[in-house]
């Protein structure tokens, strides 16, 4: 028996896949309109360091547009997920399970349903019900809940490789919500201090998101079936590997920001702080 074949159907490659995708989508838009915002401050910036002055215009979440956005996109998600988890497991695998029953379809409702709270939180905060970081602070709400979810998840799989994928999965939830929390509680930052630990705790959300659905899609290729990863060994190189991915991608971005700050700024050999 292959390691991947017990583990999901077609509506769970499916699934895994969609959410992938999104993840990785919503990551990178975050962390685009990031470095958009700097580039700009980078124009009218003078001795002021840039990072003090994104923090202090947009931590907390200032524009409508953006949390209007991001709650229509994340309340939008969730629902298309769980309409697809009732309606794809019936019609797309034609009951191929027929000792699923009610509490199959709960477990996978709950994983979706904390990104529901989310998109919710979100257009309350977007219409002034709520206070400013309540998106971010239900984001770090439904990481936790994702990472609990994952883990236990983890321990129903049939394959030590389906397993060890999902544990990984939780482990990765919690390594975002930890630094989504510390981020909402920090916030902007202490005027008088350093704004680069702010800065990164900010910043590793959207790359949290990134390696979620990075993952996500290694999940999905596994399920596919014919590229089976072989062994737990080769699931945590795996992971291992996409986090420095993930590392990379955020040095990049870092690059590319201080070489544009000293090509506006020629005089500037101190970097962005």
């Amino acid at each position: 028996m292959t390691s991947g074949m017990d583990d999901g159907d077609s509506n769970d490659k499916v699934a895994h896949l969609v959410v992938g995708l999104f993840l990785c989508a919503f990551g990178l838009s975050l962390l685009g309109l990031t470095v958009v915002r700097i580039r700009r401050l980078m124009r009218s910036a003078s001795d002021a360091s840039v990072l003090r002055r994104f923090l202090a215009a947009h931590v907390p979440e200032r524009s409508p547009a953006v949390l209007k956005t991001a709650s229509i996109s994340i309340g939008g998600a969730s629902l298309f997920g769980m309409t697809w988890t009732m309606l794809g497991a019936r019609f797309v695998d034609r009951d191929l399970h027929p000792d699923y029953t009610v509490f199959h379809y709960v477990t996978h409702l709950a994983a979706l349903a904390p990104y529901l709270f989310v998109g919710w939180t979100g257009w309350l905060e977007y219409k002034r019900c709520l206070p400013a970081e309540s998106l971010r602070a239900a984001l770090a709400v439904a990481l936790w809940a994702e990472a609990l979810l994952w883990a236990e998840h983890a321990r129903s799989k049939a394959s030590p490789v389906g397993a060890r994928l999902h544990l990984d999965l939780g482990i990765l939830m919690g390594l975002t919500a930890a630094t989504t929390t510390a981020s909402v509680v920090v916030g902007g930052g202490d005027p008088d201090r350093s704004p680069t630990a702010p800065f990164l705790l900010y910043v590793a959300t959207p790359l949290g998101l990134v390696w979620q659905g990075a993952w996500f899609l290694t999940i999905a290729v596994h399920l596919h079936g014919g590229s089976e990863i072989p062994t737990s060994g080769h699931a945590v190189a795996l992971f291992v590997l996409e986090g420095l991915g993930v590392l990379v991608l955020g040095q990049l971005v870092a690059v590319y920001l201080v070489r544009e700050w000293r090509r506006q700024r020629p005089e500037e050999r101190r970097g962005l702080v």
